[in-house]
């Protein structure tokens, strides 16, 4: 069971890292079920991964949306304006 859970984290996480944009559960749920990745399954991943610092996590009233930490992100060079 731990690989199957180890699974969905790692799918979940490149999911969420390849997009780079906040999700809701359902969000992810709607994009797993191709792999067979059920939403409980998913939550409980996703816990997972905000309790070891690989996704954030912000609450708003009851919902909870999910992303990648932004402190990772590459920051892009501004943009050199011609002369």
């Amino acid at each position: 069971l731990t690989s199957v859970n180890s699974q969905a984290e790692a799918r979940i996480l490149n999911y969420i890292k390849q997009e780079n944009r906040p999700f809701n559960v359902q969000n992810i749920a709607d994009m797993m079920a191709q792999f067979g990745i059920k939403k409980t399954q998913i939550q409980k991943s996703l816990d997972s991964l905000v309790e070891s610092g690989k996704v954030t996590c912000k609450e708003f009233g009851k919902t909870k949306i999910y992303m990648p930490p932004q402190a990772e992100a590459e920051v892009l060079p501004k943009e050199v304006e011609p002369v």
